[in-house]
């Protein structure tokens, strides 16, 4: 399940300093305009700027699940009364979020990976990590960094097909607390670093490269 965090939580810290920002972290009413797009955080807020005034506040907003916390590059609306609101509607229901600025990211067109941090000892976790990393590189790699709409050779679509299925088969053996030791996900009878874990890293950054 995916939450926003607490301030009190133990790993927030560690998270803003992989940032290497200054700035506080503080929750930010969800406050939906009717004419954004779900998940266009950046040009839902820039039009909502041109129609109402204010000003857009780029910056992370802060994810947590049981085995992982993350920032997700993000913006919110500065009204011209100083409130800050999240405008743009999200694959999930949520009244608030916790949002921390970063004067040092100015959004120019291209999307940043999201960052993520283990927040336990599980192995299995940073392969979950390495998988989402190289599908960000898929879409928004090399010259498709500012792309609005990527399209994908026959062979990225195969190593799509391929980084999905096995983040969702990670994922359901971590929800099962699984590790790289525990019998692999697709019923090989093989444990996970023998069969789908063995040399996955390797392999997604040799596709990265």
């Amino acid at each position: 399940m995916i939450t926003a965090p607490l301030l009190t939580d133990d790993n927030l810290s560690e998270l803003i300093g992989l940032l290497k920002i200054d700035t506080v972290p503080s929750f930010i009413p969800v406050n939906l305009d009717s004419l954004s797009e779900k998940n266009d955080c950046f040009d839902n807020v820039h039009a909502k700027v041109q129609r109402d005034g204010g000003e857009r506040i780029v910056g992370w907003q802060l994810w947590k699940q049981p085995f992982m916390i993350e920032a997700e590059y993000h913006a919110i609306w500065r009204s011209p009364n100083g409130e800050l609101v999240d405008i743009t509607p999200k694959n999930i229901a949520i009244d608030k979020i916790m949002f921390v600025e970063d004067p040092n990211n100015p959004y120019d067109g291209q999307q940043l990976d999201n960052i993520r941090l283990n927040t336990t000892n599980n192995l299995l976790v940073d392969d979950f990590i390495a998988l989402a990393q190289a599908k960000f590189h898929l879409f928004s790699g090399g010259e498709k960094a500012r792309m609005k709409m990527v399209s994908f050779s026959p062979n990225e679509q195969k190593i799509l097909r391929y980084i999905n299925g096995v983040m969702v088969g990670v994922e359901s053996m971590l929800v099962k607390n699984g590790v790289r030791n525990t019998a692999c996900f697709c019923s090989s009878n093989l444990k996970y670093k023998h069969c789908h874990g063995k040399d996955l890293v390797a392999y997604l950054n040799s596709i990265k490269s």
